[in-house]
């Protein structure tokens, strides 16, 4: 990468440090220059030492020393040696627990996304957060997290129902080389990238192995992989390892009884895990924390709920839906997908989250959802899926009023109830406004099944974080919505579209960020006005281009009116529809995004579904609804910051979209990239293949051919498009 120029150095330094609407003082300008130029226009290293002193006083002197500092790493700004002196700077600033923390990411496989939860913990089963008793664990842990992105040693991971929180992270480029270095040095963790044939017996505390590569099923491999099983027995005491993490494939995991005094194991995503392996986990008296998620595990040995000392179990991603019969343990965090309430359950005293637990019919009725509540009075965080709960009987509805109104003395923090019943709303809405838990942060809900229109008493449920609600059509009722003070997502579908428009103002929605509204039938008439949506940054809508235009005319959203927009996705249903109605709608919505991103970083992706058409002379046929042709993905990126190193990370993936099954052959799937004025540099784009449905037999394609094509000095309205045959 090509270093940036001193304007673009300082610009990027004063971001991190100041802020990008403040300006650093006139009397730091001489040593902030010198310290940008100590860099020597490399953007990690200008970010990692922004990082540290955008946590520091603004201090003339201390800064002159950290200049200095700077100074003392040479000018060799290419060499990875230079690097690594420069992360040392940011490491040696970190406290002695952030420190053990920032290690700990030497367990974990280079260049995965690491969940934020899972870290944390981890963190808290190997010991390494100081306890405050006016913060929990968790708090600790996340500000240990956040100081981390800070500091810019990591990389934060958005959801996306909200990118301003992170809910993982990835370690940078050249910095994981760093972590493996200095956990070699202290002897922290040791990883299969080590050379375990060398290792003393009782020396090993930390051990990652990782062997789920491509080649593993072939005669190298497999000698490889025992001739380092009969250096683990020569060289390795397992008994000694207090940390295990293993990812891959379960037949290479070594004995797990050996690992005697493991607290931490974790074997998230290994594939094939076999009963007896599980069976000698139950023998690891010392276990605190034990990952089986995205495992094949069907149900769990009595003897592992056993563990006195356990405190996480996570079982989510695995087909495990009810535990064995267990006396009170001392489980902080039980995660899983969709687990039967069992009364041993409500005996865990100590649990502060359970998610997710069902409630049906068949299984586990309200009732026993209820005791849970009221049991178990450290609980902070509740996940409820609602499974099969038709034919329901008056004490059904009964039974369901009583678990709400539990919910209502709880002291639960984070709430989300999934695939709430539709014809059970009433009940929540009758008996949730004056039985609201108090310290409730965040309050989840999604309805199963479409409502004729949105209840207006459903502006009382004012904790009400995040809702994905289906109705008949939108019409004047939605204006309910825009009341919930609280609401940041909304995702909200219309099956017959808006009854006529759709005005969204000033007045209204203050807190929401994320807006996705999905018209499956009818037009969209959808508008904003000027000081609508304060805070939205992310939107997303769906619609029929030709219903759209014949119901309103045009496709006139007003998205050029909202103020903090980052990010849009538009998926435009061509069923029906001219060639020049796509266009149209098209082109609306990127000039009206071109507005708004101006003044912000963002992209917008466009998706065209179906094939649409002119006229029977066209000689272009008519796509069934059905089907799915082709679609084309644009970024559009007038407005972001030109310079490459900025703008290459959002285009990670371009998703292009093809179905075979009835397209010509030799059909490609192209995505076309708009770039800023001025761009120069490499662009790799990823195309895969559309997962979705369509007639006949469609093929999917994953992990086609990259492509790479250099973009040089390109004019606003340029386009360069990726193509990639046979998909």
């Amino acid at each position: 990468m090509e270093p940036l120029s001193l304007q673009k150095s300082l610009s990027l330094f004063q971001n991190i440090v100041f802020g990008s609407n403040k300006h650093y003082p006139t009397a730091m300008e001489e040593i902030i220059e010198k310290i940008v130029k100590a860099c020597g226009g490399i953007p990690l290293a200008i970010s990692v030492i922004a990082g540290v002193l955008a946590n520091k006083h603004v201090e003339k002197e201390q800064w002159i020393r950290f200049q200095e500092s700077i100074k003392q790493a040479g000018t060799d700004h290419r060499d990875e040696e230079w690097m690594r002196k420069i992360f040392c700077i940011s490491y040696s600033d970190l406290s002695s627990e952030m420190k053990t923390c920032f290690l700990y990411f030497s367990v974990f496989p280079v260049n995965n996304v690491i969940r934020k939860d899972r870290l944390i913990r981890r963190w808290v089963a190997e010991g390494f957060l100081p306890r405050r008793s006016e913060e929990s664990w968790w708090e600790i842990g996340e500000r240990f997290f956040l100081e981390l992105i800070a500091k810019r040693m990591i990389e934060p991971v958005y959801h996306e129902e909200d990118d301003e929180v992170p809910i993982g992270c990835k370690v940078p480029s050249l910095i994981p080389d760093f972590i493996a270095s200095l956990s070699s040095e202290e002897n922290f963790a040791k990883s299969d990238t080590a050379d375990l044939s060398s290792v003393q017996h009782d020396v090993i505390r930390r051990l990652s192995l990782n062997y789920g590569n491509s080649n593993q099923g072939s005669d190298s491999s497999i000698s490889t992989r025992t001739l380092q099983q009969r250096r683990w027995k020569k060289n390795m005491d397992p008994s000694k390892v207090r940390s295990f993490t293993f990812s891959g494939f379960a037949k290479w995991i070594p004995d797990l009884s050996a690992f005697k005094h493991v607290r931490v194991l974790d074997l998230e995503n290994t594939k094939g895990l076999n009963n007896q392996q599980l069976e000698s986990i139950g023998g690891l008296s010392m276990l605190r924390y034990l990952g089986l998620g995205g495992t094949s595990v069907l149900r769990l040995p009595e003897k592992i709920m056993a563990l006195e000392h356990l405190t996480t179990l996570d079982l989510t991603r695995t087909r495990v839906r009810e535990l064995p019969a267990f006396a009170a343990t001392k489980l902080v965090s039980l995660l899983a997908n969709g687990l039967k309430i069992s009364r041993s359950i409500g005996d865990m005293q100590e649990l502060e989250e359970l998610s997710t637990v069902r409630i049906d019919h068949n299984c586990s009725c309200p009732d026993n959802a209820a005791r849970l509540v009221t049991k178990l009075r450290r609980l902070r965080t509740l996940g409820v899926t609602f499974g099969h709960m038709y034919n329901v009987t008056e004490t059904d509805r009964q039974r369901v009023k009583h678990f709400l109104e539990e919910l209502g003395k709880s002291n639960l923090q984070y709430l989300f109830l999934d695939g709430y019943p539709r014809h059970l709303f009433d009940l929540l809405l009758d008996y949730w406004p004056c039985q609201r838990p108090c310290h409730l942060q965040k309050f989840s809900l999604r309805i199963h099944g479409s409502l004729s229109e949105i209840p207006q008493k459903m502006v009382y449920i004012i904790a009400l974080t995040h809702l994905n609600i289906r109705v008949k059509a939108v019409g004047g009722d939605a204006h309910t919505l825009k009341n919930l003070p609280n609401l940041v997502f909304l995702d909200l579908i219309s099956e017959e579209g808006t009854r006529g428009r759709w005005t969204i103002s000033m007045d209204g929605f203050q807190c929401l960020k994320v807006f996705w509204f999905w018209c499956l039938g009818g037009g969209m008439g959808l508008h904003f006005k000027a000081g609508a949506m304060p805070k939205l940054r992310t939107l997303r809508l769906g619609m029929e281009a030709w219903e759209t235009k014949r119901q309103y005319g045009d496709f006139n959203f007003g998205i050029q009116h909202l103020s903090c927009l980052v990010q849009v996705r538009a998926t435009i249903s061509c069923r029906s529809a001219r060639a020049s109605d796509v266009k149209a709608a098209e082109v609306a919505i990127r000039d009206q995004t071109c507005a708004t991103y101006l003044a912000n970083s963002g992209f917008v992706i466009l998706a065209k579904l179906g094939v649409s058409f002119e006229d029977s002379r066209s000689g272009v046929e008519f796509a069934p609804a059905a089907s799915i042709f082709s679609t084309v993905c644009t970024i559009a990126g007038a407005c972001l910051d030109p310079d490459v190193a900025h703008f290459a990370p959002m285009l990670g993936r371009v998703h292009c979209c093809a179905s075979v099954g009835e397209s010509p052959k030799g059909h490609c799937s192209t995505a076309t990239l708009e770039t800023p004025a001025g761009t120069e540099g490499s662009f790799k784009v990823a195309l895969l293949a559309f997962e979705g449905e369509a007639p006949g037999n469609p093929t999917k394609a994953e992990g086609s051919e990259l492509t790479s094509m250099h973009v040089s000095s390109l004019s606003k309205s340029n386009i360069l498009s990726f193509e990639a045959d046979n998909l």
